[in-house]
């Protein structure tokens, strides 16, 4: 997780505050230390801080990826025409239905 952490900093550092960064950054070298300590206790902690902290930039980057007013792919939005049906609401003819047999 401290890992997917700090490559998630890499490959969206232009995208994060400073602050979500260094949170995160700090929070990934916590369960690193807490693993070199050996401490499942402290592990077990560090790494729900890390997880919590992952949620919400993860959360943050999401919102800013969606635009304003339009639901997210697992908002609920309507099929568009690229789910198979038209903009009127109908079949796009592209799709038939039709019984087949296999023969080998």
């Amino acid at each position: 997780m401290a890992y997917q952490a700090e490559k998630l900093v890499n490959e969206n550092g232009d995208k994060l505050d400073q602050a979500d960064k260094d949170n995160i950054t700090s929070k990934a070298q916590a369960v690193k230390d807490a693993i070199a300590k050996n401490d499942k206790g402290l592990i077990d902690t560090a790494k729900d801080e890390l997880q919590k902290a992952l949620y919400e930039v993860s959360a943050k980057l999401y919102q800013n990826a969606a635009p304003q007013g339009q639901p997210g792919p697992d908002m609920g939005g309507q099929p568009g025409p690229d789910m198979g049906q038209n903009p009127q609401g109908g079949n796009d003819g592209n799709v038939y239905d039709a019984d087949f047999t296999d023969v080998n």
